[in-house]
């Protein structure tokens, strides 16, 4: 076992390893390979779980991390945990944590980060401890990110910023952020940095899954791509559905007064907690850049259910699951002196929702009028509902309108229906994509059977499969129609003619 003086023995038993199957292959810069045999008994899980309710975060001093029993866990490093209900062999462990190192990464993109980071933090004369305020016109203080009114912090965590998704629970709805709402499609350059943070950081994050646990990238690759939720940064990112930036200016030398304006800072991220909207089974990647200009200390970030402690100095990138305990320490001053007010720590967490991972929720697709939204429905997202017919009592034109038309009436209707979504939908898209739909192609990729002419065959055989019929006047089409004599916007001059022309026969 690895020696730890100090260590509470609730806290899973660490041992090294030289190698395991699990392990990230790291070469050179091959670091520790922790390993702990879980009891995962659910009476000593219960157990566990109440100690680790009262359990505190070390204070990342020294001092406070020498007292804490916990090990030091860097770059190269990685934890395997194995069920002991489960034998000994390995093929059933699992990767439960790793740190991918700086040298595994790619140079432009660790040069796109730090650059990316620099504007976040913007010049250095203009920063200041304090958050950005806005008085009399004038944004002042803070950080660059800061100074404009599309950077809309986390409710109670002032200095927490959603980058990305953000999730409505009492509706169970995904939607982007409200910081990245556009006039017009137009970006502006607190939008472009966002979606420069985002980028780098996406594919930082699928580096980090990818290269160093393809069997874990597999698993979430699959799911990702049967769900077909949203995938930010770039379409290789199968792994984090959302991101938070964390933004915390270095602190004085005092330990409890540090760590209080962190988590008055950070809310409560900045304090012992767990991600229950994570996926259980996939990874969180913490992304850390430090510029701390007077010699502070940079702090930690703790993964209290293992008792590791990271210390966040430069870059970091770390994946972790988000449903164990964690938390962090600012960085601060030595003791005996004050920080620069120019030091900051930047913080991405790049998160597996639940709600995207589980298909626990409906997607905002578009908006096309006041409170008038068009949803994607977890029941069309999640392969268990593929071959489900809803059981519900209100009657719908699918379920139920063939009662009411012919075959070939009902099926023009839903593919028609279909192509005027699509349009709607794809009509909110930026103008700059150009978006174009082929709606003869749409229409013609559905077929379907009429079930009274299978009914009436008298010989054993396929049944015939019908297409959908052509739709002239169908959105943003321009021909004019040989069978009905117009086009699609005749058809709103003609039906507002007639309004004219007849209303002043009406007098009620």
């Amino acid at each position: 076992p690895v020696y730890l003086p100090g260590r509470n023995p609730m806290f899973p038993t660490l041992f090294t390893l030289n190698r395991h199957i699990k392990a990230p292959n790291y070469g050179p810069y091959q670091g520790k390979i922790y390993f702990t045999i879980m009891n995962t008994d659910p009476q000593h899980l219960t157990k566990f779980h109440e100690f680790l309710k009262d359990a505190k975060i070390p204070n990342g001093t020294e001092e406070g991390i020498a007292q804490s029993g916990f090990a030091r866990y860097g770059p190269g490093d990685c934890v395997i945990g194995r069920d002991l209900r489960k034998g000994n062999r390995e093929e059933t462990d699992e990767l439960l944590s790793w740190i991918t190192p700086v040298e595994c990464f790619d140079k432009k993109d660790m040069a796109d980060l730090w650059a990316v980071h620099d504007n976040i933090l913007g010049p250095n004369e203009l920063r200041t401890p304090s958050k950005a305020v806005f008085q009399d016109g004038i944004w002042s203080g803070g950080v660059a990110w800061e100074r404009d009114p599309l950077a809309c912090c986390v409710q109670n965590a002032s200095r927490c910023y959603t980058a990305a998704f953000s999730h409505q629970v009492p509706k169970t709805l995904t939607s982007p952020t409200r910081g990245v709402k556009t006039n017009g499609g137009i970006l502006t350059p607190h939008h472009l940095l966002r979606k420069r943070l985002i980028d780098v950081t996406a594919r930082i994050g699928v580096h980090a899954m990818t290269f160093s646990a393809p069997a874990e990238a597999m698993l979430l690759r699959q799911r990702a791509e049967a769900l077909n939720f949203p995938r930010i940064g770039n379409s290789d990112n199968y792994y984090f559905s959302t991101m938070q930036l964390n933004l915390t200016p270095a602190q004085g030398p005092d330990a409890a007064t540090a760590s209080a304006k962190f988590v008055e800072d950070l809310g409560h991220f900045g304090g012992k907690h767990t991600d229950n909207g994570d996926a259980l089974p996939a990874f969180s990647n913490l992304v850390s850049c430090s510029d701390l200009r007077g010699n502070e200390r940079p702090g930690i970030f703790v993964l209290l259910t293992l008792g590791l402690y990271i210390v966040l100095e430069g870059f970091v990138s770390c994946c972790f699951s988000g449903r164990h305990f964690h938390g962090g320490f600012p960085p601060h001053a030595q003791p005996g002196c004050m920080p620069d007010p120019r030091s900051y720590r930047v913080v991405i967490i790049s998160y597996p929702s639940s709600s995207a991972f589980d298909a626990a929720s409906k997607y905002t697709l578009a908006n096309v009028g006041n409170n008038v939204t068009i949803e994607l429905p977890r029941e069309a997202i999640d392969p268990q509902y593929d071959n489900v017919r809803a059981d519900v009592t209100p009657t719908s034109i699918a379920a139920d309108g063939h009662v009411l038309t012919s075959a070939d009436a009902l099926m023009n209707y839903l593919g028609r229906a279909l192509a005027q979504l699509a349009h709607k939908v794809m009509g909110e898209v930026c103008s700059d994509f150009q978006v174009s739909i082929d709606t003869t192609q749409f229409l013609q990729s559905i077929s379907y059977v009429d079930p009274a002419a299978v009914a009436a065959l008298s010989s054993p055989g396929p049944p015939k499969r019908l297409q959908l019929k052509p739709w002239d006047l169908a959105p943003r089409s321009a021909v004019c129609s040989e069978v009905f004599g117009c086009t699609r916007q005749d058809v709103v001059r003609l039906w507002n003619d007639a309004y004219r022309r007849k209303l002043p026969f009406f007098p009620e």
